[in-house]
């Protein structure tokens, strides 16, 4: 099947849910057929159109792959789903699927959360300085001015500081934009040399992409070999799918290698995309012939540690924030005050 365009989630927030609820009815003997048509009827979140549309995909016999497209899910979810054709464990991906878009969701919520209270003080802050620097800041000059008074070293300082922090803070707001969105373009690249050449040399950006890869490769890997599957056949299957440019690549590059005679955890090695971490595991499961398990087993851990660090960066930024927060309240304090002190000692 050639890829087939995003379409927008139609199950909006309840899209994991719905994947749990399709494991659940599978695994109590409903055939896919019976279980999605009876899906697709109780969730009123879709529309009219949408609902006849899916029905008729359901009972003309279309793969869940199509039907889970029409949805809108993620390809990161669709190839999930594809690989469950050949390795036949589709309960336990539906499941697993459920789980990484609930995991996912929350830890972006919390990211939001920890975030969102800070930001909205520095929007206020930052609209107080512009108003300071328009209105109050000109009539304390202007009373310098009349009464013959200069501003002291700690006052110009002060000041000057307020006055260009709004400019400074736009140009950050600025270039953050612009970053992202150069970092957005790179991810959407199907030239993955050229993600490597980029990505891989920014520090936090490059951590989580390399992860983000290595979930992936060790989780199908490990499902396909535990389920009987040859390294060949799945080398060979990650190569010609379409669903995930990073796993074609992986696929594309071992097999290169291990023609060349490498074994399996001697190629992943040669691979800067894949964490590194991920060889003992390799090495241990062909020690013992139970490289699948293995594989699914640190699959885990890379997902557990994705959302470690972005908790942890999370909690890292908000109080970041809230010192320089701090620290600009001060000075707009003295800036309010130091003028009336000074005043008052210059009239006595």
């Amino acid at each position: 099947m050639k890829h087939i365009k995003r379409l927008k989630n139609k199950l909006k927030q309840y899209d994991a849910e719905f994947l749990k609820k399709l494991a659940h009815l599978l695994s109590n003997g409903f055939t896919q057929k019976q279980a999605l048509i009876f899906l697709v009827e109780q969730y009123e979140v879709l529309n009219i159109k949408d609902k006849t549309k899916l029905l008729e995909l359901i009972r003309d016999g279309k793969n869940l792959e199509e039907i889970l497209t029409y949805i809108g899910y993620s390809p990161a979810i669709l190839a999930q789903i594809r690989f469950s054709a050949v390795h036949g464990d589709l309960i336990n991906i539906l499941e697993s699927c459920y789980s990484y878009i609930t995991k996912r969701r929350q830890t972006i919520k919390n990211l939001m959360k920890s975030l969102q209270y800070p930001i909205i003080l520095i929007s206020i802050f930052i609209v107080i300085l512009i108003v300071l620097n328009y209105t109050v800041i000109p009539q304390f000059n202007t009373l310098y001015e009349a009464m013959g008074t200069h501003k002291s070293n700690l006052m110009t300082i002060l000041t000057f500081m307020l006055n260009v922090l709004p400019k400074i803070v736009l140009v950050i707001i600025s270039i953050a934009m612009i970053f992202l969105m150069y970092i957005s373009i790179i991810l959407r690249s199907n030239n993955i040399e050229l993600k490597q050449s980029h990505l891989l040399k920014l520090p936090i950006i490059s951590t989580y992409y390399k992860y983000n890869v290595t979930y992936k490769f060790s989780r199908e890997l490990g499902l396909m070999l535990s389920n009987g599957i040859e390294s060949k056949e799945i080398v060979n299957i990650l190569k010609n799918q379409n669903l995930d440019n990073e796993l074609k690549y992986l696929g594309q590059t071992i097999e290169k290698l291990l023609l060349s005679g490498f074994s399996m955890s001697e190629a992943v090695k040669q691979i800067p995309l894949i964490d590194q971490r991920i060889i003992p595991f390799i090495q241990h499961g062909e020690y013992n012939s139970n490289v699948g398990k293995e594989l699914s087993l640190y699959s885990e851990y890379v997902l557990e540690g994705i959302i470690f660090k972005l908790e942890k960066l999370t909690k890292r930024i908000q109080p970041i924030i809230f010192v320089i927060l701090g620290l600009l309240v001060i000075c707009l304090y003295l800036v309010i005050v130091l003028p009336v002190f000074q005043m008052m000692s210059d009239l006595n």
